[in-house]
């Protein structure tokens, strides 16, 4: 289809989740620990124009959250996670 809708939890909460470089390794502990068969997906925040909006959340940190759908086009780097 070449978009991404979000998760369940991005549907709930109204916007797609994203974490900046220096997140992710805590974004992993906390919400994927013990999965397996994950991607990095990453996308210049210039290309998702005004749609993401960095807002406060866990520890007041301000994390990237995109209002409305990602163009699975965007990604510049998909890297494996073992």
């Amino acid at each position: 289809e070449g978009i991404y809708r979000g998760s369940k939890d991005d549907l709930r909460d109204g916007f797609i989740h994203f974490s900046t470089k220096s997140q992710i390794s805590k974004t992993l502990l906390r919400h994927f620990a013990g999965q397996s068969d994950l991607l990095l997906i990453s996308f210049e925040v210039e290309a998702l124009g005004e749609a993401l909006r960095f807002e406060p959340s866990r520890d007041g940190q301000l994390f990237p959250h995109l209002y409305g759908v990602l163009a699975t086009s965007l990604a510049v780097e998909t890297v494996a996670l073992v």
